[in-house]
C-alpha cells in the first residue's frame, strides 16, 4: 500500500482536489491504491469515468467547501472515520480572487487558499504519521515573490487599501503556503512525513474563473489569460512537478 515506484502496483491512500489534482488522479489511477477526490462541486460523474478508464474501483468523491472551517472539520472527521492512515495529501485547492468574507469572517481567497489547507493538514496529521513515508504537497506559486504579507494583514480583512488587497490577496496566500510547508517540515523532523511546496508554472486551468474582469482587474487578468492560453502548460505538463514529488524515491 505504500510502494510509490512508477509502475502499476498498489499504492496507498491519496487525497486530491480538483483542477490539477484531478489531472493527477487520472495519471495515477491505474497504479492502484485508494484515491479520494475532494471538492465542493459534485465529482461523482468524473469519479465514475476514472474508475471505468483505470479499472481501479477504489476512487471516491468527498464533499468539502474550503470557504467553511465547519465543512473542513467535518470532512477531516469523515476521512479519519473511514481510514486509519493517509499516504499522500495534495493541497492544491485554490481561487484566483475573492475579497468577500466567509462565514468564518476571513477574506475568501486567504481562507480557501491557505487557512483551510492549514486546518485540514493539521487535522489529518495523525493519520499521515501512521503511514510509512507519507508526503504532503502544497501548490504554491511564483506569485509568492510579489507579496506584502505581514501579521497585520494576514487575515486580509483589515483596513488595508482595497487596491492592494486585490493585488496581493492571491500572492499572500501562496507565500503563506510556502512558509507553512517549510515550518511543517521542521516540525515533522523525526517522523516519516515529508513536506513540499511547488510552483506548477503557468497552466491552463480555470483558477481565475472567479476573478471579475472589470475595474483594476481587467487588464492584468486579460494579460494573464492571454499568456496562459498562448504559452501556458496543459494540465498534463502542469502536474509533472507534483508527480515527481509524490513518486520519487
Amino acid at each position: 500500500m505504500t510502494n510509490r515506484k512508477l509502475k502499476q502496483t498498489k499504492w496507498g491512500k491519496w487525497l486530491l482536489y480538483k483542477r490539477l489534482g484531478l489531472e493527477l488522479a487520472k495519471n495515477v489511477a491505474t497504479r492502484g491504491g485508494t484515491i479520494i477526490i475532494a471538492d465542493k462541486n459534485d465529482a461523482t460523474e468524473t469519479v465514475n469515468e476514472l474508475i471505468k478508464e483505470s479499472n481501479n474501483i477504489n476512487i471516491f468523491y468527498e464533499f468539502v467547501d474550503f470557504a467553511s472551517f465547519k465543512s473542513v472539520r467535518a470532512f477531516a472527521q469523515e476521512l479519519k472515520t473511514k481510514y486509519s492512515k493517509l499516504d499522500i495529501l495534495v493541497n492544491n485547492a485554490g481561487v484566483g480572487s475573492g475579497l468577500g468574507k466567509t462565514e468564518d469572517d476571513l477574506e475568501t481567497t486567504m481562507q480557501i487558499n491557505y487557512f483551510s489547507h492549514f486546518l485540514l493538514t493539521h487535522l489529518l496529521l495523525d493519520i499521515l504519521i501512521k503511514a510509512p513515508h507519507s508526503r504532503i504537497v502544497f501548490s504554491s506559486s511564483a506569485a509568492a515573490y510579489v507579496t506584502n504579507l505581514n501579521k497585520d494583514n494576514l487575515k486580509c480583512c483589515s483596513n488595508q487599501n482595497m487596491f492592494l488587497r486585490k493585488i496581493f490577496s492571491y500572492s499572500n496566500s501562496k507565500v503563506a503556503l510556502a512558509l507553512m510547508s517549510k515550518s511543517l517540515a521542521e516540525k515533522l523532523k523525526g517522523t516519516q512525513v515529508t513536506c513540499y511546496a511547488h510552483h506548477p508554472g503557468l497552466v491552463k486551468t480555470n483558477i481565475f474563473k472567479s476573478t471579475p474582469i472589470k475595474g483594476i482587474w481587467f487588464l492584468p487578468v486579460l494579460i494573464l489569460w492571454t499568456c496562459a492560453w498562448l504559452w501556458g502548460k496543459d494540465t498534463d505538463s502542469g502536474i509533472q512537478t507534483m508527480l515527481h514529488l509524490i513518486t520519487a524515491d
